[in-house]
């Protein structure tokens, strides 16, 4: 019993343990361990993988890696971050519900609503895009209706029984809804709700190629493309005296790539919110779409220096190279 109680004692003292304030230099002690990771291979989405902040942090680094297929063509293979200081997280991702414009409400027949204008502060160059608002809707339905939301149209199918949730982004100063039903006689359920308008931030790769670049700037990396061996993408962000700061690093097993500098922008809050997003994405130029390897994503919170994030490599190489994962891709 005694060795029981001490066992069950050790493993209540770890789970009281802050895991996100030990050195980086302990990560194979923490949820960070590489030995829980696991990854996506063959993968055609653009989007490589997203994670969400709990809110107070004033900066993150957050790492992936990511190795390509190689085809038979020519291509530049690019990584690219996004991520946002405030919550940009889908309510079906386990993001909170938005507050109901018009709440779910019974009906039949045609009918509209009005509603106020949802005000986008959209940037000049966007407002003609984004200035009349996005919408989230919700729709049931025995028969199928044309819902008229901001001057844009959508056919939505009928659907007894199941609630159909898409968005619809406002075309003009129209702040109406209108819901025409084939059959006039069914009665059926809509509600909607105001999308809030989220600024993200991001940077992408720099290629280091003929034609594309031959220096970096700002806080973007002079890389080679991303070929079949694995790389560590590295974005980082942080918010310091009413700015925001970023940048991107890119490592192999045996090499390292820095940027010149950072790249600063205006910042609207002084800390990330609960549910803010970073997100990789790749790009290519030339050739076609070739299937990649994802593997080893995670975001701390805190901006790691250059010597920190050798650390987190080197944690990762070793577990990859453990588990007998090749350095290379060989198709």
């Amino acid at each position: 019993m005694k060795r029981a109680a001490s066992i069950f004692a050790l493993l209540l003292s770890a789970c009281c343990l802050n895991l996100h304030a030990v050195d980086a230099a302990l990560l194979m002690r923490t949820h960070t361990d590489p030995s829980r990771m696991r990854g996506s291979f063959g993968v055609l989405n653009w989007q490589l993988c997203t994670g969400f902040l709990r809110g107070g942090e004033t900066a993150f680094t957050a790492v992936c890696w990511v190795r390509f297929a190689q085809m038979g063509n020519v291509r530049i293979n690019c990584f690219c971050s996004q991520w946002s200081l405030e919550a940009a997280r889908a309510t079906r991702e386990g993001g909170a519900e938005l507050p109901g414009t018009l709440d779910m409400t019974s009906a039949s027949g045609a009918r509209g609503w009005r509603f106020a204008d949802p005000h986008y502060a959209c940037p000049e160059d966007l407002a003609d895009q984004w200035g009349y608002g996005c919408y989230a809707v919700n729709v049931e339905t025995p028969t199928p209706l044309t819902v008229t939301l901001a001057g844009s149209e959508r056919q939505v199918a009928a659907s007894n029984g199941v609630i159909q949730a898409f968005n619809i982004q406002g075309s003009a100063a129209d702040y109406t809804l209108a819901v025409s039903p084939a059959d006039p006689s069914a009665t059926y359920r809509i509600g909607f709700a105001v999308n809030p308008l989220v600024h993200f931030y991001g940077l992408m790769m720099q290629p280091d190629n003929a034609g594309f670049a031959d220096s970096g700037w700002g806080g973007v990396p002079l890389v080679e493309s991303i070929s079949n061996e694995w790389t560590m993408c590295v974005a980082q962000g942080r918010v310091v005296g009413g700015n925001v700061i970023e940048r991107l690093a890119a490592f192999t097993w045996s090499g390292e790539t820095f940027p010149p500098g950072e790249t600063t922008n205006g910042a609207s809050r002084a800390s990330f919110a609960k549910d803010a997003r970073v997100s990789f994405y790749t790009v290519h130029f030339g050739g076609t779409d070739a299937p990649r390897d994802v593997w080893g994503f995670k975001v701390f919170d805190g901006w790691f220096t250059d010597d920190q994030l050798r650390n987190v490599r080197d944690l990762d190489m070793f577990e990859m190279q453990r588990r007998g994962m090749s350095r290379w891709r060989n198709d």
